[in-house]
């Protein structure tokens, strides 16, 4: 299955799809196709670079989440300062 996916895209520093993803549109992605979760905010237009851009995205796709024990299908956000 993850196979699929690695046939499927390339990386790409703010890729959402669909051929180009970066790790959060390659994670955004596998939530809503494996899960039938609906599909987060993209927020690709958002440098990673700048903190504090990208920090209030990451708030704002935070609000689309429910806080939850570690388990199958769980979503982790996190930024690295």
């Amino acid at each position: 299955m993850i196979t699929d996916y690695q046939k499927r895209f390339t990386y790409k520093d703010g890729g959402r799809g669909p051929s180009e993803v970066d790790c959060f549109g390659f994670a955004r992605l596998v939530r809503h196709e494996q899960f039938g979760a609906p599909l987060l905010p993209s927020r690709g237009h958002v440098n990673p670079r700048d903190k504090a851009a990208a920090g209030a995205a990451l708030l704002e796709v935070g609000q689309h989440l429910d806080t939850c024990p570690a388990q199958h299908g769980a979503f982790a956000l996190l930024l690295h300062w």
